[in-house]
């Protein structure tokens, strides 16, 4: 069931660019070397590609009379998954968006099959079905990153069923950080459907203390989108003071200046009742290619820290902002060096080409 808040404010051409964004990233990153390095990035082009034809129908167009999302989903049909070729994604977006644009309804739908968005996503209505049978094909510890977006996808279209089932399946992977988050806010949703509001408050108030461990946990949690769902049913439900103290710690963690906490405490206490799940700042965070660059430098990482076993001290809270400002100002001084010898080798060879 597609929910119509997915795609927020979201155009056409910036879903067209995201998924020409992925399919790019897939064909440069795979590496054949990395076990099931091919699968990881198909996973995001088949989301990717979800979001265009969830756009298509949010428009009224008529996939299913069209037959080309006539395919039902089989037993065997997850294997017949093909990642288009970027040359030809790259040749064909702006004909797509102008096609669209035009109202050419025929031409669209001709281009989106040419770029391999229906083979991606043969029926939106069962994606999230298929997207879970084909991240079985990832193992290891890098399978709970995919876990996570299957996590939040579920809680997105209010598919707690199968919901229920990833966070099962996530939980046994002994999660920390960023993905301790995810499901303390996946199990809140769940508390709020039964009306179990003691409960949900809790989740809300465990999920940012799973990104405020150390001061490394609380960068890497600040550079992937929030999930604000658990926050808009407690507001909703009356919990005014429970989510205004979230949102406090929120920038804490998320501290880029152009995201709406800050906003967003103001309107509740000035008695308003902000829209979180309408966030264009939030919703640019969320594309796929975002998300699945981030995710796969991330997997990386988790790979490491789950070989090594190493258990983590707990460090209060200025501890852990002092650590992650340390790290921020490493990492500017890193990119500052780095830009200023780019800058430099690049003065050289103007040099040498004038001479």
């Amino acid at each position: 069931m597609f929910r119509p808040e997915l795609l927020c404010d979201l155009k056409l051409e910036t879903l067209v660019m995201d998924y020409q964004i992925v399919i790019k990233d897939s064909e440069e990153r795979c590496n054949q070397s990395v076990p099931s390095s091919r699968e990881f990035f198909t996973f995001y082009a088949m989301k990717s590609a979800y979001l265009l034809v969830s756009l298509l129908e949010a428009e009224d167009f008529n996939l299913h009379e069209s037959g080309l999302l006539s395919r039902n989903l089989g037993d065997g049909y997850v294997d017949e998954v093909q990642m288009p070729r970027l040359s030809d994604v790259v040749k064909l977006s702006s004909s797509t968006i102008e096609a669209f644009e035009s109202g050419d309804q025929v031409s669209l739908l001709r281009l989106l099959q040419e770029i391999g968005v229906f083979d991606l996503c043969p029926r939106a209505d069962e994606q999230l079905e298929r997207m879970g049978r084909f991240s079985k094909r990832v193992g290891g510890i890098a399978r709970l990153a995919l876990l996570v977006e299957l996590v939040r996808f579920a809680s997105e279209l209010l598919e707690h069923d199968a919901l229920r089932g990833f966070l099962q399946e996530a939980w046994e992977w002994m999660p920390s950080g960023w993905e301790l988050y995810n499901l303390y806010i996946a199990e809140g949703i769940l508390l709020l459907d039964s009306e179990d509001w003691r409960g949900a408050v809790s989740c809300l108030e465990k999920s940012t203390d799973a990104c405020l461990t150390d001061g490394s946990t609380s960068l890497s949690c600040g550079l992937r989108a929030p999930n604000f769902r658990l926050a808009d049913g407690l507001l909703k439900a009356g919990y005014r003071a429970s989510v205004l103290k979230h949102l406090a710690e929120c920038q804490d963690i998320w501290r880029l200046r152009w995201m709406p906490m800050r906003d967003w405490i103001r309107a509740i206490e000035s008695g308003e009742t902000p829209d979180f799940l309408n966030s264009s700042v939030v919703a640019g965070m969320n594309l796929p290619s975002c998300r699945m660059f981030l995710q796969w430098m991330h997997t990386q990482t988790l790979v490491a820290d789950y070989a090594a076993q190493a258990p983590r001290m707990a460090k209060s809270r200025q501890e852990v902002m002092d650590e992650r400002k340390m790290l921020t100002e490493d990492g500017r001084r890193f990119l500052s060096k780095r830009i200023k010898e780019s800058l430099a080798r690049e003065s050289e060879r103007i040099d040498q080409e004038e001479s």
